[in-house]
């Protein structure tokens, strides 16, 4: 299944305007396989943990948003990026059949909302299990755009994984960016602000 920026464009409404996670306050990591990939993926911190805290004690799925950026010049950005910076619709599953099952009774969901973009999925859980196939069923059924994607997050302290899928429906491994506000960050943001004078 090919698509192109003109029919992503008709069914997603405007492009934002292109823009890269940055400042000097902001701490970038990369976790994850270091693969060739067209899409780079950004997912910040605190996001994280709270999955992470969730799949502690229960296996679950929910729907991740925040922003795409998809560039149709080669001179805009290097790569199309995500932003993952919010999740919602966290629902108690024993496998992602039943998420599907959910999703389709709950088709409504799946709309983006005016700030918030669904980008793909997260399946939580309390230990590492390997991508089965009712994982890419749910994938190539609801979450098949080419800025979709698929969180693997785990409460064992095992690294989450995060997956893309080829135009050809077969899903892989990607890397992807962690972001967050450098450990002293809050100390100097308190310390810019003006004291009143009595």
């Amino acid at each position: 299944m090919q698509h192109s920026i003109e029919a992503l464009m008709e069914t997603l409404g405007p492009r934002p305007k292109a823009k890269r996670v940055s400042g000097t306050r902001l701490e970038v990591r990369f976790q994850g396989p270091e693969t060739a990939r067209e899409l780079d993926v950004f997912v910040f911190s605190d996001v994280l943990d709270e999955l992470v805290f969730s799949a502690v004690s229960r296996r679950a799925a929910g729907i991740l948003t925040g922003q795409w950026y998809l560039s149709d010049k080669p001179e805009d950005t290097p790569h199309d990026f995500i932003e993952v910076a919010a999740f919602r619709d966290i629902y108690p599953v024993d496998n992602s059949l039943d998420y599907a099952t959910y999703l389709r009774r709950n088709r409504g969901l799946l709309r983006s909302q005016a700030q918030e973009r669904v980008l793909g999925v997260v399946h939580m859980m309390p230990d590492e299990t390997p991508v089965f196939l009712e994982d890419i069923f749910l994938q190539r059924t609801y979450f098949n755009l080419p800025f979709h994607i698929a969180m693997f997050v785990f409460g064992d302290g095992s690294p989450s994984r995060c997956f893309a899928m080829t135009d050809e429906g077969h899903m892989f491994e990607i890397g992807f960016y962690v972001v967050s506000l450098r450990n002293n960050d809050y100390e100097e943001a308190r310390a810019e602000v003006p004291v009143p004078s009595e």
